[in-house]
């Protein structure tokens, strides 16, 4: 029996923590502790806690939208909770609420081909023109009918195709999971690999990542902003740039600097920087900031040799993206 009191007053951090609990006790297959905190976290999406309040209002928000099943909450339970991964995502309740988006989103898809091509089979024939007025109609439709309610869907650039809900679910997992590759360096490099040169290798490539997939998306959703910004190297920024960066926000308006900025006596085309950097210029500001702790810069293929290491781990920390 779900004790509605005794939920009602739990915060989310607590019920971060079961969650957490649940995720460890699956890895290390513990069968018992696995099905006490499955149950818990089961009963947190029932009784009125912090966690059911804000994803019925993303259900209640929907309902103009979907034609809602009995048990909404249960499907999503099976489809997205029961597969929650901690070492992926500290933050098991804002992992729900973006899940919750990414199953309604799908939903609709499903609902509204269904509905079509029930009205296909209705209309045998169309000419050229009215083919064409129901494609633009229905891509109104859809940007209509979805307004702003769901968080994080670009309804300007909505196409109607598997990859874009492909596409939503992938910028989730990426930027949820990126940070990955700095806060458990030394987890996923042992022996020499897990050095102090390397991890400030990965810092700079890491930054570069998120100053790329933010500029190009133009926001900063799904990214944990503390932890991201905390990741990223702050000074390599303020060496490309003449930002201040005090937060994450401020990939958004950063102004680059050009060649002669960063390199002393630069007589070659003095343009400004872009991300991803040349080896040079990562090389430039190592040397300057006294990481290497060399007499001269490192070479371009030293640089690109721990990009490539950079580039296998990372690999391997999204290979279950499809």
């Amino acid at each position: 029996m779900i004790n509605d009191e005794k939920n009602r007053n739990l915060s989310e951090d607590e019920i971060n923590e079961i969650a957490r609990k649940y995720s460890e006790a699956k890895k290390v297959g513990d069968k018992n502790l696995e099905k006490n905190y499955m149950v818990q976290l089961y009963n947190f999406l029932y009784a009125p806690t912090v966690l059911h309040k804000k994803l019925c209002k993303q259900l209640n928000a929907s309902q103009d939208k979907l034609n809602h099943g009995d048990d909404e909450l249960s499907d999503f339970f099976m489809e997205y909770v029961l597969k929650y991964d901690f070492e992926k995502n500290k933050d098991f309740v804002a992992y729900c609420c973006t899940y919750m988006d990414f199953y309604l989103k799908n939903k609709f898809k499903k609902q509204y081909k269904k509905i079509n091509a029930k009205a296909s089979q209705e209309k045998k024939t169309y000419n050229s023109e009215e083919v064409t007025n129901e494609g633009n109609e229905k891509k109104w439709k859809k940007r209509e009918e979805f307004g702003d309610d769901i968080k994080g869907f670009d309804t300007d650039n909505y196409e109607d195709t598997d990859d874009s809900y492909a596409n939503f679910e992938i910028m989730y997992i990426v930027r949820t999971r990126l940070p990955s590759v700095i806060i458990n360096f030394y987890k996923h490099n042992i022996g020499k690999a897990a050095n102090e040169k390397r991890l400030s290798y990965y810092r700079i490539f890491f930054t570069e990542d998120i100053i790329t997939l933010i500029s190009e998306s133009g926001h900063t959703k799904y990214f944990n902003k503390s932890e991201t910004y905390e990741c990223s190297d702050k000074n390599y920024v303020k060496f490309i740039s003449y930002s201040k960066y005090d937060k994450l926000e401020d990939i958004l308006s950063l102004r680059y600097k050009k060649y002669s900025d960063v390199f002393e006596n630069y007589s070659g085309n003095d343009k400004e920087l872009k991300v991803p950097c040349e080896e040079k210029v990562i090389s430039e500001y190592r040397f300057r900031s006294g990481l290497d702790k060399k007499k001269k810069p490192v070479s371009k293929e030293a640089v690109s040799q721990q990009k490539g290491f950079y580039k296998k781990q990372l690999s391997w920390i999204m290979s279950d993206i499809k």
